[in-house]
């Protein structure tokens, strides 16, 4: 059937709703860690091509900010690799894109609402908790690099080692 809801009700639908929320979570936590990459790229290209000397400062950063204006987060990730991050974070932060991606994409797909079943949903939200917690990964990482960025100090190791605990509580309940 074309449509998501057809003339049968559907059969599931206390477990559909839940499904649906830990969706809406993983997506909204899925679509802050695309920002937070965006902006760990955008301040350490900045970072690496800004010379204070230089006197065409502003022209620099003009054409610089042209260049950043928009990269799929792919695209961020493959240039990341080329600049100071150790090899073990990429593939991290490239896992986590990955995870991104499923969840953008392909989390919420379930078919016909009227004919899933419990086991369906069941064995999607397995595949889901798996690539949320690739997601967690990468997010605590990205997030780290974002308080340093902006705080100019190292990330509190405390809230690194709380934060997957906290995001799984908030999405999962």
């Amino acid at each position: 059937m074309a449509w998501l809801i057809g003339y049968d009700s559907i059969k599931e639908p206390v477990l559909i709703d839940k499904f649906c929320l830990i969706v809406g979570k993983a997506l909204c936590l899925a679509s802050d860690f695309e920002s937070k990459c965006e902006f760990v790229y955008k301040a350490i290209k900045l970072n690496s091509e800004l010379d204070e000397e230089d006197p065409k400062l502003l022209d620099s950063m003009q054409r610089l900010l042209k260049k950043l204006e928009y990269y799929s987060l792919g695209k961020m990730i493959t240039d990341l690799q080329n600049l100071k991050i150790t090899q073990g974070d990429v593939m991290l932060i490239e896992r986590a894109k990955d995870a991104r991606n499923y969840i953008a994409h392909e989390g919420a797909l379930l078919g016909l609402l009227s004919e899933v079943n419990a086991n369906d949903i069941e064995k999607k939200l397995l595949h889901l908790r798996r690539e949320i917690s690739f997601l967690i990964k990468g997010d605590n990482l990205i997030s780290s690099w974002v308080y340093e960025i902006e705080d100019k100090e190292p990330a509190p190791s405390e809230i690194q080692r709380l934060y997957p605990k906290w995001i799984k509580k908030w999405v999962f309940g």
